[in-house]
């Protein structure tokens, strides 16, 4: 079930709607956005790369995995949550906040991953890995479709992209922390 809720961050946030807000609306459609949007995930994924070691010895040393996974799941829903609060002129902010939001749910996904083995035997890790990824999509689409649907009423009512794409931030906080 953990799939299923945060899978809705990756899906909103990184792949269909907060990039475009950050290219167009936080970097004004700089010539150098796309390129601060993919140096703030890089950096996230390098954060990730370098901890991941140290905070699996942790986790494995101290039987802390759950307790770590709580931490990097409040931390990536918090993040996201104040994503809401990111417009034209707050570009450190949206990066900061990208960065940590992203680094949090890369320490989850990896956390999440070492229960694997207490959850099924080896003859069926395949099957309930696979289960899970099936229920992240489908997790992640009905976030979107949810996001979508509001941006869709949104527009109608005559909003622009300012006004509902933080909404978005936090509709997609919300189904993850649910």
């Amino acid at each position: 079930m953990y799939d299923f809720a945060n899978s809705g961050y990756t899906t909103v946030v990184i792949t269909a709607v907060f990039n475009a807000y950050f290219v167009a609306v936080i970097a004004g459609n700089a010539p150098w956005a796309t390129f601060a949007w993919t140096a703030a995930l890089s950096a996230s994924y390098a954060l990730i790369l370098l901890t991941g070691p140290v905070i699996g010895a942790y986790a494995d040393l101290r039987a802390a995995k759950k307790p770590l996974l709580v931490l990097t799941t409040a931390g990536c829903v918090v993040a996201t949550a104040l994503l809401a609060f990111t417009g034209p002129g707050t570009l450190a902010l949206a990066v900061a906040l990208l960065v940590f939001s992203n680094f949090c749910f890369g320490c989850g996904e990896n956390l999440v991953a070492a229960f694997l083995p207490e959850l099924a035997r080896g003859e069926s890790l395949g099957r309930v890995s696979g289960w899970g990824w099936s229920l992240g999509y489908l997790g992640g689409l009905l976030t979107l479709g949810l996001c979508l649907g509001y941006v869709i009423w949104a527009q109608a009512h005559g909003q622009e992209p300012q006004q509902f794409v933080p909404v978005t931030m936090l509709i997609t906080a919300a189904t993850f922390a649910a």
